[in-house]
């Protein structure tokens, strides 16, 4: 499996979202968590958003120091994404598996989960 291209990683500030996210309609997944010595982005957390990636990246400042993210083309391509993403790291602050919006009847493509 290889990971979902993501952009980042960038601080977790208003101004970083601001700049960065200039699609604000669109589907996307997330991580975060915090950028190491080396450079490299350790993610905590992965999620994901049907519709507004700003609003739900703002809702972690304070908590986080730093996302990268990805568009994905619908709310579905976020969902299988973000269960790729969630199996590749096993982030350690996902206490579950990332499940799809309410009412969809979609499953995980890695492991079956929602079948």
């Amino acid at each position: 499996m290889t990971a979902p291209q993501l952009f980042g990683p960038y601080a977790l500030v208003s101004a970083n979202i601001e700049l960065a996210v200039t699609e604000r309609q669109r589907a996307a997944i997330f991580g975060l968590g915090r950028i190491m010595a080396n450079g490299k982005f350790q993610a905590l957390f992965v999620g994901r958003t049907d519709e507004d990636l700003a609003a739900g990246l703002r809702r972690y400042i304070g908590e986080y120091g730093a996302f990268v993210y990805g568009y994905r083309a619908s709310p579905h391509a976020a969902f299988v994404a973000e269960c790729e993403l969630y199996h590749l790291l096993d982030p350690e602050d996902n206490p579950t598996h990332p499940a799809p919006p309410e009412g969809a009847r979609w499953t995980c493509p890695l492991c079956r989960a929602f079948e």
